[in-house]
């Protein structure tokens, strides 16, 4: 798990965030200054408490929920605020009760940390897909011209495998060295 950030400006309610953190070993920061968006990828999730106070927070916050940029837990007093009522649902966002939040907080991390890591396999699922899809394309793509010079389809596989042994490159660069030649 990935640091979490926790912006807060209550001193009271810091030490208590921190020491709920601190027993479960979560590792986490705290901050009272403003970030930048970029800092926040070396987060697992962003813990926000109803009296950190910077210049367009809720537009800033809205924007990584909408963009999913980074899970954020809401800490207030009072029900979800109206600038987030429309995000009760969403995946990104999750409001918790400051008198809950010894019980609350520690589980909303540890869904948030299962979430992105469930993500990010399917992220990394995705490419891999992608990355074959676009193997087959050239491939396909590749056998057809060869196939137009006169070659059988079994020929014209051997002929883009014997390219990429013999220069050792990969079946897809072959293929394309193959397409980028029949543009010459």
């Amino acid at each position: 798990m990935n640091k979490v950030l926790v912006l807060i400006e209550d001193q009271l309610l810091s030490s208590r965030v921190a020491r709920v953190l601190h027993e479960k070993g979560i590792p986490h920061e705290i901050v009272k200054t403003p970030v930048r968006k970029e800092e926040l990828l070396r987060y697992s999730c962003v813990v926000v408490h109803s009296s950190y106070r910077i210049q367009g927070l809720f537009a800033f916050l809205e924007h990584l929920i909408v963009s999913g940029t980074i899970p954020i837990l809401y800490v207030s007093m009072n029900t979800v605020s109206n600038q987030f009522s429309r995000f009760r649902d969403h995946p990104f966002f999750v409001h918790l009760d400051e008198l809950r939040l010894d019980a609350e907080l520690p589980i909303a991390i540890q869904v948030f940390d299962k979430q992105s890591k469930s993500i990010d396999h399917l992220r990394q699922e995705n490419k891999q897909l992608q990355n074959q899809l676009d193997l087959e394309r050239a491939l396909s793509k590749a056998k057809r011209h060869l196939m137009s010079q006169g070659m059988t389809e079994e020929m014209a596989h051997q002929a883009i495998l014997k390219l990429a042994m013999d220069e050792q490159m990969s079946k897809l660069d072959a293929c394309m060295k193959i397409l980028h030649s029949k543009s010459n």
